[in-house]
């Protein structure tokens, strides 16, 4: 089983899952890690046991979202864990977790979407958010951050943060209308439409970094892995290329 990881910090163990490495069978081969997307349920069981095998975790260490393309974001502890891990409406609703608990692992599903992580190591804390299109043009990144530098007294240059693999913006196409109704929704926003011999693209993490850059996060602070799951359908699932498919899991756990 391969994983994509964060390595920045010794602290924690923080990536995304490939779809390497499972049982699950054709447009699902073969690591899919969600009940939701139509694959036989027990082969997702016995990814995920596989999963967790992998990171050398319990059940009880870990901690899906409830995941709907929200702004919601989620303080989260050990009396949490497990929360999502059987099934996907046991998750914490929302589209966001953050902790400070050592050795419990925050985790999201996507395959185009962006997983965003993020920690301060300061304060010993750690998050997660799951950054599709929808709650991306929702203001997303900025909001749920945004709550948790008020909330926790947490200054914005002590956060840092890491854009996981995700659809890069010349495989992310929107319609005209869509592209012009970004553009008159928010300044900001339209910076992240481009257009291409009459067609428009969406450049989704270009945005959530804008909008962490608004709140007054360091550009030294903020990592891309510059990975395209769209570019790399071999190591991930590509929900704009393949239908059905399935899902990837990003995770972050202070150690």
């Amino acid at each position: 089983m391969k994983f994509i990881y964060w390595d920045e910090f010794p602290s924690l163990i923080a990536g995304t899952s490939t779809r390497l490495g499972g049982v699950s069978k054709n447009n699902y081969r073969s690591l899919n890690l969600s009940y939701e997307v139509g694959d036989d349920p027990l082969l997702v069981k016995k990814n995920r046991e596989l999963f967790f095998s992998a990171l050398d975790i319990e059940v009880d260490q870990i901690i899906f979202t409830k995941q709907h393309h929200s702004t919601i974001i989620a303080k989260v502890d050990l009396r949490d864990g497990g929360r999502g891990a059987s099934e996907f409406a046991d998750g914490i609703n929302g589209d966001a977790l953050y902790t400070y608990e050592k050795n419990l692992y925050l985790a999201i599903y996507h395959a185009d979407c962006v997983p965003i992580l993020f920690y301060a190591p300061k304060y010993g804390l750690i998050g997660i958010i799951h950054a599709g299109d929808e709650g991306t043009l929702n203001g997303v990144s900025e909001k749920v951050i945004r709550e948790v530098i008020e909330k926790e007294k947490i200054e914005p240059s002590e956060l840092h943060f890491y854009f996981g693999p995700s659809v890069s913006f010349g495989h992310n196409e929107i319609s005209k209308e869509k592209a012009e109704a970004i553009a008159s929704l928010d300044k900001v926003y339209a910076r992240g439409v481009k257009r291409s011999l009459g067609t428009y693209f969406l450049d989704t993490p270009f945005i959530n970094f804008l909008q962490l850059r608004k709140l007054g996060v360091p550009t030294q602070n903020i990592t891309f892995s510059h990975l395209c799951t769209h570019e790399n359908d071999h190591i991930f699932y590509a929900a704009g290329k393949e239908h059905p498919s399935g899902r990837l899991v990003s995770f972050i756990a202070r150690v």
